[in-house]
């Protein structure tokens, strides 16, 4: 019940990301999870190269991580972090 979390994927020589990205596949049984973090450009310059072959992460869906601005978060923490009257929301 092991599930590998593998950061930096953007900070790898952009020749050398498709053989990361293959040898991940070629490690990991099929339905294997694992999370690989990335910046969204450079991840996709791997699946659509200029030149070369592309390659994908078999069975892989993206998540995007976006910025939250200070009203959403404060909704949050009063409505899903206890209350007006909790530590949470006096963050």
């Amino acid at each position: 019940m092991i599930l590998p979390i593998l950061d930096g994927f953007d900070e790898i020589p952009q020749g050398f990301r498709g053989a990361a990205l293959d040898s991940i596949n070629a490690a990991l049984p099929l339905g294997q999870p694992v999370v690989l973090s990335s910046r969204v450009t450079e991840y996709e310059d791997t699946l659509g190269p200029a030149r070369g072959v592309p390659v994908r992460l078999c069975g892989a869906a993206a998540v995007e991580l976006r910025p939250l601005d200070a009203p959403d978060i404060a909704d949050y923490l009063r409505r899903d972090g206890g209350g007006q009257d909790t530590v949470a929301a006096a963050r």
